[in-house]
């Protein structure tokens, strides 16, 4: 029965140290994320002046060119085109968030079990 216990303990001590890791890299992550999306609302911003400074001088409007008008939703369109990359980072980061904030979750649901008294 000591044994068994002993077991059961480094297998807790060992999801232990796992849960800890994916805190530490939950929280990197997420400040990456803030920084990604942050640097996705600069470079949108930029790509719209763009589009506005080149419709200023040579009165083509690339926007509407491109998706037949020019309101919110083609102009959400046309950054997302330009910045598909920087989406699919962004995407990437949220799905390894979800799966860590999971992955924690089990965990912890694992360690309460294994830590119950009979």
């Amino acid at each position: 029965m000591e044994y068994e216990d002993e077991l059961q303990n480094k297998t807790v001590f060992g999801y232990l140290r796992e849960w800890q890791s994916l805190i530490k890299e939950l929280s990197e992550k997420e400040i990456a994320l803030i920084e990604w999306k942050e640097l996705y609302e600069i470079k949108a911003d930029k790509i719209l002046e763009n589009a506005k400074k080149q419709k200023q001088e040579t009165g083509e409007d690339i926007i509407k060119t491109i998706y037949g008008g020019n309101n919110d939703k083609t102009r959400k369109k046309y950054v997302k085109d330009q910045l598909t990359e920087w989406d699919k980072n962004i995407f990437e980061l949220e799905l390894s968030i979800d799966w860590i904030n999971r992955r924690i979750s089990f965990i912890k649901h694992y360690v309460k079990f294994m830590c119950k008294e009979d």
